[in-house]
């Protein structure tokens, strides 16, 4: 291992400065990789400690792709594990544990949240299943937690049945004095009982808002 580590000093791309390796990263983020086992840095995908680890393929798509670099080499994942801006796109659906991590290693820095409540998680991520009867789904659970981050979402972009709707709406109406781009979709046979409350209370940097529906 050591040998491998000295080897990689002597790799052009293994050595370029912090800057331009995250920016590579992020492109990265914009493709699909599939991996036979989580990425380490983000232990929190995968399973509880009690579970097995669950089957290949594990899937990474975007915004996440990214992580797979953190599979290539010690300075490829220190650069990742460090890279604020990476962390600080959060899209649900995802677990928990990962959410948590995605805001404290993000930082300060503003984020980018994303919520398709119509979408399935990944294959492998260890997300919690969906159960008809429970008082929120795990999706809103995750989304509320981000919400204690409200001061520092930039971008954000819903997309909603209508039970999530109903579950998040009165978080929506606080203010979110850094917002400067906002987009919720919503069905539009559900539109005649939704109440349309929007984000509108940030402190005049909104920039952009849509209400979209589809079918």
């Amino acid at each position: 291992l050591q040998l491998k580590t000295e080897l990689n000093i002597w790799i052009v791309v293994a050595s370029l400065p912090e800057g331009p390796l995250t920016r590579i990263f992020y492109y990265c983020s914009l493709s699909s990789f599939t991996l036979n086992s989580p990425p380490v840095v983000c232990g929190a995908l995968g399973p509880r400690s009690s579970l097995p680890p669950p089957p290949p393929p594990f899937l990474l798509t975007p915004p996440y792709a990214w992580l797979v670099v953190t599979e290539v080499c010690r300075r490829w994942y220190s650069v990742a594990r460090h890279a604020a801006d990476l962390w600080a796109i959060i899209h649900l659906p995802t677990n928990l544990r990962f959410a948590t991590l995605s805001l404290e290693r993000s930082g300060a820095v503003p984020l980018i949240v994303s919520y398709d409540s119509l979408s399935g998680a990944p294959s492998g991520w260890d997300t919690p299943p969906f159960h008809a009867a429970a008082a929120i789904s795990p999706r809103t659970e995750v989304f509320m937690a981000v919400l204690g981050h409200v001061d520092r979402i930039r971008n954000l972009d819903l997309t909603l049945a209508l039970r999530e709707y109903h579950e998040i709406s009165h978080l929506l109406d606080q203010p979110y004095p850094s917002l400067r781009n906002c987009r919720i979709s919503l069905p539009y046979l559900d539109v005649a009982g939704v109440d349309h409350t929007l984000p509108l209370t940030g402190d005049g940097v909104l920039q952009m808002l849509s209400l979209a529906y589809f079918s």
